[in-house]
C-alpha cells in the first residue's frame, strides 16, 4: 500500500517535472523573440544604434575579468558615474522685522472694551447672587433649575 502511494507521488512528480521544464522553455523562447530583433527594421534599427551582432565573441564574455575591472574601479576611488554638481547660492540674512504684523493697537478702545466686559460680568453675578437669594427665600416658588 506504501509503494503504491509512493510510486503515485513520484508520477505526480515527474509530470510536475515535465509541465515546469515545458513552461520554462516556453517563456525562454519568449523571452528571446522580445530581446532579438525578429524584423528587418528591427535588426535595422539595432545596427544603427552600434550593436553588431557579428563582433560579439564568446572570448570576450569573461566573468573573472568583469569582476577585476569592478574590483579595480572601485579600488580606485573614482567614481563611474560623474552626477551633475548643486548650483550655488548664498544665503542673505533673514530680515525678522519684515515678518512681524504691522499693528495699531488703539489703547482708549481697549480700555473701552475691558470696561464693558468687566461691566457684563459683575451684571451677571449680581444677577445669580439675587436668584440665590430668592432660592433660599422660597424654594418651592422656583421654577425650572435651582441656581448654582
Amino acid at each position: 500500500m506504501v509503494a503504491a502511494a509512493r510510486a503515485e507521488g513520484d508520477g505526480m512528480r515527474f509530470v510536475l517535472l515535465v509541465v515546469g521544464a515545458t513552461a520554462v522553455g516556453a517563456a525562454g523562447g519568449g523571452g528571446i523573440q522580445v530581446m532579438f530583433p525578429q524584423s528587418k527594421e528591427m535588426f535595422a534599427a539595432v545596427t544603427a544604434l552600434g550593436g553588431n551582432v557579428a563582433d560579439v565573441k564568446i572570448g570576450d564574455i569573461n566573468p573573472v575579468k568583469a569582476y577585476e575591472d569592478v574590483k579595480r574601479q572601485i579600488a580606485s576611488g573614482q567614481p563611474a558615474v560623474l552626477f551633475p554638481a548643486a548650483p550655488t547660492f548664498t544665503m542673505k540674512p533673514i530680515n525678522l522685522d519684515a515678518l512681524r504684523p504691522k499693528l495699531n493697537i488703539d489703547s482708549k478702545a481697549m480700555q473701552r472694551a475691558w470696561a464693558s466686559d468687566i461691566n457684563r460680568r459683575v451684571q451677571q453675578d449680581v444677577q445669580r447672587a439675587r436668584d440665590f437669594q430668592a432660592f433660599g427665600r422660597n424654594p418651592m416658588g422656583w421654577h425650572g433649575a435651582p441656581p448654582h
